[in-house]
């Protein structure tokens, strides 16, 4: 599953029929994506972005 995230880009690239399951397996057709991020940060009380996410 690792690799998959890695491969994956902004264009979606499909991988064709697969099965998703070994007992009743359905077949379905995977296709790879990745949204790039919307810009949503974390940020401290001052407004500026956090360089550490626990705060």
């Amino acid at each position: 599953m690792e690799t998959l995230f890695q491969q994956a880009t902004s264009v979606p690239r499909t991988l064709g029929p697969v099965q998703n399951a070994e007992s009743n397996p359905l077949t379905t057709r995977m296709v790879l994506y990745h949204q790039p991020p919307r810009g949503r940060k974390h940020r401290n009380k001052r407004g500026k972005v956090s360089l550490d996410s626990g705060s």
